[in-house]
């Protein structure tokens, strides 16, 4: 009967029950009326003999009437239906009472009475809504009283009003004792409902406490299991990190800043890499080497380190140590802080590499890349000035003397007549002449263009942009200073070097039918842009296809400082750009 209700509260729960509790007494009230209506019939034969026939009749049909009504309202389940099924019986009933009284006397008949008795019953033994009970009291008085003010006139006042009396207080005190009974019923149910919930909620509390106590041995048992997996756990992993430790070739440490700096070594690195046994170190600001670093290098190293704690982060930094035999090795520490659960620093973990032997040989090839450079750098300028003499070789000496060969010959064909078989040869000779003369001054042009070293570098530029136009059918735009750029002559050559194997790139490879050309002055730089519409260049198809022109180009920029930028989109074509800082006579603009 209780088991919805934790799904409601006081009040649906008060009135649902309230409910089956109406349901339950109505089938009742209307199968034991209809008994009590039926054999109250046996005094009809007493009272009214004459009607006895006509009574037992009406009974029979209201009998009828209230056991469907009975059977019909066990199986409802709506309070509205309900109430609705108890009117047709109250009104069925009571009309039928009253035509009883009319035909027995009216005003002065004495089954009036049994009017008061159906009142009774319907309020005494039906626990409902007491809107229901005064609803259901002033009908049945109504059905008593308008019929007979309406057909009759009174002639007994004293007994009418005696009657009246008596069936109002009658209905009156019934009403009185069903709110009585009703209120009483409803407190009883909400302290049902108050008694349940307070019942389940107990229940909960013990099944949560027992559920609680119930985990809180599991979760015992399982940290003690655990426990004693992890310690076990603990001395194979400690074992086996000793063991791991004891074969790499640096020192592995384990720092606790909160402890002036106490640090453990977990193998036997520390007096093979400095010199000096653990018990021979002094403890330092953040570990027990500090004393050991270099001055230069140790105030950076101290602040590197604390402003990893700090930050709770890795870190990493070379240093230089002086050795106990006052050497200088050069070292590399990795180091993390190991956090706690509520994230403070338990301690650092790291790791100290000798890289004296690796920074060695960075040395040794940083000088041999210097020197590789220089001499780059040389051979281009022994390059520069040997195409130079060569141009100038082949421009003043050959030149003049295809000059002075053109000229005698022109002396030779005045001395013959146009139909001389000699004067078609030495016509043929002189073309030959003067075709020598232009491929003359082309090759010198390409070895050295003259206005580079007469004018400057834009105009050698725009004398190479017309030769390749000439050369080629890819249309270029240009985009040129108004005026000259006043450079370094070796970082003119330089700049018009790369200029040249662009454009040379662009003719072997991009397939193109534009470039674009541009040159600016920025910032105290010098920037070649150079762009095509070509197939384009993918960086790893740059990485795989690194010509010797390229590499030149690139060692080229950075002789001077310079960046070389090489972006391809594939289709679209490629963008190289060489962004070099000015140099004026040797030395920088600034």
């Amino acid at each position: 009967m209780y088991s919805d209700c934790v799904q409601m509260d006081k009040k649906d729960y008060i009135e649902t029950h309230f409910d089956r509790i109406t349901q339950l007494w109505l089938s009742r009230a209307l199968f034991f009326g209809s008994i009590i209506f039926l054999f109250v019939g046996i005094l009809d034969y007493v009272t009214a003999y004459e009607n006895f026939q006509l009574f037992m009749l009406y009974r029979v049909i209201i009998a009828v009437l209230l056991l469907s009504i009975a059977i019909i309202v066990r199986q409802v389940h709506s309070r509205n239906l309900l109430y609705s099924l108890a009117f047709i019986a109250i009104t069925a009933t009571a009309v039928t009472i009253e035509l009883m009284i009319l035909r027995t006397g009216g005003q002065v008949s004495s089954y009036y009475v049994g009017m008061i008795l159906f009142a009774i019953i319907v309020t005494g033994f039906v626990p409902a809504s007491i809107f229901l009970h005064i609803f259901s009291i002033i009908f049945i008085y109504a059905i008593y009283l308008i019929p007979i003010i309406a057909t009759e006139r009174i002639v007994d006042y004293h007994f009418f009003f005696t009657a009246n009396f008596f069936m109002v207080s009658s209905f009156l005190t019934i009403l009185f004792l069903r709110h009585l009974i009703d209120k009483r019923f409803r407190n009883e149910l909400g302290l049902r409902f108050d008694l349940k919930e307070s019942h389940d909620h107990l229940e909960n509390i013990i099944k949560q406490r027992t559920s609680g106590l119930k985990a809180a041995i599991k979760t015992l048992e399982d940290e003690i299991s655990a426990r004693e997996m992890s310690e076990k756990s603990l001395r194979e992993s400690e074992t086996s990190y000793r063991t791991l430790s004891e074969n790499i070739p640096a020192i592995v440490y384990r720092l606790w800043p909160g402890d002036n700096g106490k640090m453990q070594s977990f193998n036997n690195m520390v007096e093979s890499m400095t010199g000096y046994r653990p018990d021979e170190l002094m403890k330092g600001e953040i570990c027990s080497i500090d004393p050991l670093i270099h001055n230069e290098d140790r105030e950076h190293v101290i602040k590197t380190v604390k402003y990893a704690i700090k930050l709770k982060q890795p870190f990493q930094i070379e240093y230089r140590l002086i050795h106990k035999d006052g050497s200088i090795r050069y070292f590399l520490e990795r180091g993390r802080p190991i956090l706690s659960s509520d994230s403070g620093i338990l301690y650092i973990d790291g790791v100290i590499f000798d890289i004296s032997v690796r920074k060695i040989a960075e040395d040794e090839i940083g000088r041999s890349h210097g020197q590789l450079r220089k001499l780059a750098s040389h051979l281009q300028n022994v390059t520069e000035e040997e195409r130079k003499h060569i141009a100038r070789e082949i421009h003043d000496e050959l030149g003049q003397s295809l000059t002075v060969l053109k000229m005698d010959l022109s002396l030779l064909r005045q001395n013959f007549d146009d139909k001389n078989k000699f004067s078609e040869r030495v016509q043929s000779m002189s073309a030959l002449i003067d075709s020598t003369i232009n491929s003359v001054r082309r090759i010198s042009k390409e070895l050295r263009p003259g206005l580079l070293d007469d004018v400057g570098l834009i105009a050698a530029i725009e004398w190479q942009i017309d030769e390749f136009r000439k050369h080629s059918d890819i249309i270029c735009n240009i985009d040129l200073p108004a005026c000259e750029i006043e450079l370094d002559k070796g970082l003119a050559t330089t700049v018009f070097r790369i200029f040249q194997e662009m454009l040379t790139n662009i003719a072997r490879h991009a397939n193109a039918t534009e470039v674009r050309v541009l040159i600016e002055q920025k910032d105290g730089k010098i920037r070649l842009e150079v762009k095509d519409n070509g197939a384009g260049i993918t960086p790893d198809k740059l990485s795989e296809t690194m010509s010797f022109g390229l590499m030149g180009m690139h060692e080229r920029v950075s002789f001077w400082n310079g960046e070389l930028i090489i972006d391809g989109i594939p289709g679209k074509g490629t963008t190289v750009t060489a962004v070099i800082p000015i140099v004026i006579n040797g030395g920088s603009n600034g």
